[in-house]
């Protein structure tokens, strides 16, 4: 059997730290490398940053027109389903009639559902040409409009 002695395991020892190479690390070369590197990736970062808040402002920005187009819309049609039926009750000729036909159509589209009955009261009322029930039906669905405008 072989046994090796202290002088054999020692010189095998020296050989095995004498052949793996130690890399000398430079601290002034590896601190402007990482320092390369931020300065390549802070500007892409900040960038992409950015443009995601600006993409996101601007979704904000379009759904807040899109909101008060939409709003603006309804008062229109609120505003001149009113005004068309006040001028048929003071001034029932035809042409004010022709506007309460046609802002009667577009107030029952978009007028919401539990302010329909209403409507149809009003409707009844003006076609019978009950002044007195249509005003007051009136009044209290200008309650509703001037409420909903106001939000």
């Amino acid at each position: 059997m072989y046994v090796p002695t202290f002088q054999m395991l020692s010189t095998l020892a020296n050989q095995t730290v004498e052949s793996t190479p130690i890399v000398n690390v430079d601290l002034t070369i590896t601190i402007s490398v990482i320092l390369a590197v931020c300065a390549l990736i802070s500007p892409i970062c900040t960038s992409l940053i950015n443009n995601r808040h600006q993409q996101k402002m601007k979704l904000l920005e379009l759904r807040e027109e899109a909101r008060k187009e939409d709003l603006f819309y309804h008062r229109n049609i609120y505003e001149n389903y009113l005004k068309n039926a006040m001028k048929c009750l003071h001034e029932p000729d035809t042409q004010s009639l022709h506007d309460y036909a046609e802002s009667y159509a577009l107030a029952l589209i978009y007028f919401p559902h539990e302010y329909k009955d209403s409507l149809i009261l009003i409707n009844d009322s003006i076609v019978k040409r009950n002044g007195i029930d249509a005003l007051s039906d009136l009044n209290k669905l200008s309650e509703f409009v001037r409420k909903s405008l106001s939000k």
